[in-house]
């Protein structure tokens, strides 16, 4: 059942918690702390279990072009993979290439598919070498997490534990503003307790527990960087 509150109420309630004046702490600067221990949250929940938030872009690749924007909200990327028909799974997914590593081959723009390789630059994803081929590449991200700004606007966060996370993590903020280290240690110490049972949500599958990622290729050889000819 979500436990939506408004940016409004929120801050009422860690002033109430905190005990903290408005004129001490302005109603834009609790905003910054907010969003700040919303994104924090919203980064060690998303390195547990990148599934949590996991968002995908299709984008059409065509011959002679390699460089393609990543979506307005990208933040982490997560996997790369190309659709193929040919696949029983229908794609295949995609090495990554180190951009100090792509002088150490020598190739002509491949026909096809095969060896594409893909790096990051900036906001682009980079398909390498340069196509010959056309198809579509999926890109499996993680956004960047909401800003909240307006008072008004309502919001939620893993069912409420999120929220009392995040509130933990603004007090423990204005404690340190305030020079109250004794108090700002106890905030800590319920916060971990928060962040405990958030993570033990991570898993849901608990009959599927998670495994390590098989690294080899059908053939059972190990993955290896190939020299383009």
């Amino acid at each position: 059942m979500a436990k939506n509150v408004t940016l409004g109420d929120f801050k009422t309630r860690v002033r109430n918690r905190g005990e903290f004046r408005a004129g001490y702490i302005s109603d834009s600067e609790l905003n910054d702390y907010v969003n700040d221990s919303f994104a924090k949250l919203y980064d060690s929940l998303a390195e547990e279990d990148p599934t949590r938030f996991l968002s995908t872009d299709d984008v059409s690749v065509s011959s002679g072009t390699s460089a393609y924007n990543l979506p307005a909200d990208f933040y982490k990327l997560v996997a790369v993979w190309l659709l193929d028909s040919s696949s029983p799974t229908g794609y295949k997914k995609m090495q990554r290439v180190q951009w100090d590593e792509m002088h150490e081959y020598e190739y002509s723009a491949p026909q096809e598919d095969e060896e594409a390789r893909y790096y990051l630059r900036g906001t682009q994803i980079h398909v390498y070498p340069e196509p010959g081929w056309s198809g579509t590449v999926r890109v499996s991200y993680i956004p960047a997490p909401t800003v909240v700004a307006v008072d008004g606007t309502s919001f939620d966060f893993v069912n409420g534990l999120g929220l009392e996370y995040v509130l933990l993590d603004v007090l423990v903020k204005c404690a340190a503003k305030e020079g109250s280290d004794d108090q700002a240690a106890i905030w800590l110490a319920q916060q971990q307790q928060v962040y405990d049972r958030l993570t033990s949500t991570v898993e849901m599958d608990h009959s599927q527990p998670k495994t390590v990622a098989n690294i080899y290729r059908q053939d059972r050889s190990l993955g290896r960087p190939r020299r383009w000819r």
